[in-house]
């Protein structure tokens, strides 16, 4: 779950997660008493702005529920800010796990340390200064993401595509040619192969 990956989340000593809900969603109270987890209710137009308002660090990552995010995900992101230079982060190669088929396979893995403006919109890591930039808007997380993107190409701003490792997203079906170098394996329990 999105929550479990946070909590496993290594070389982070400051982080928080703001769960971004709908307006009158229930929270259970177990999960409202976790310790760096916010629940928040996004009903107007503007999620930059309570993105800004709400989250205490320098960066901000828009994880998804559906996929995974290995112990070592956001160190390796913060890392590649340091070697890269780059205004935002991301995975344009990514592991996909077909659960239907049982089947571990590699997307764009020529794309793994390149700078690139198309990043997997479940992976975008940016500093929350860029929040500034984007303004009101009335999205989703998934296209807030892509005006992250958007914005640091306008800007004229390098985007970085680090390697596979430490997330994979779940598919219901390999709709993929699957060639030798994107096959990794039959498995249903995957997290190990991809985490680092």
């Amino acid at each position: 779950s999105l929550i479990s990956s946070f909590m496993s989340q290594e070389g982070c000593d400051s982080k928080e997660l703001i769960v971004v809900l709908p307006k009158n969603v229930n929270v259970p109270k177990k999960l409202k008493e976790l310790e760096n987890v916010k629940f928040v209710e996004c009903a107007g137009n503007n999620l930059a702005s309570l993105l800004d308002r709400e989250a205490s660090y320098s960066y901000i990552s828009l994880l998804s529920p559906k996929s995974f995010y290995a112990a070592n995900y956001a160190r390796d992101m913060l890392s590649a800010f340091v070697y890269s230079g780059a205004i935002a982060v991301g995975k344009a190669a990514t592991f996909e796990h077909s659960k239907n088929d049982g089947i571990l396979f590699v997307n764009d893995s020529m794309k793994e340390y390149n700078y690139t403006s198309h990043i997997n919109k479940n992976t975008v890591f940016f500093p929350k200064s860029l929040l500034e930039e984007i303004g009101p808007c009335s999205a989703s997380i998934i296209e807030l993401s892509g005006w992250v993107l958007d914005r640091a190409d306008k800007m004229g701003a390098a985007v970085y595509s680090a390697d596979r490792f430490n997330y994979c997203e779940s598919t219901d079906v390999c709709n993929m040619d699957l060639t030798k170098d994107k096959f990794v394996a039959y498995t249903d329990s995957f997290e190990q192969s991809v985490s680092v």
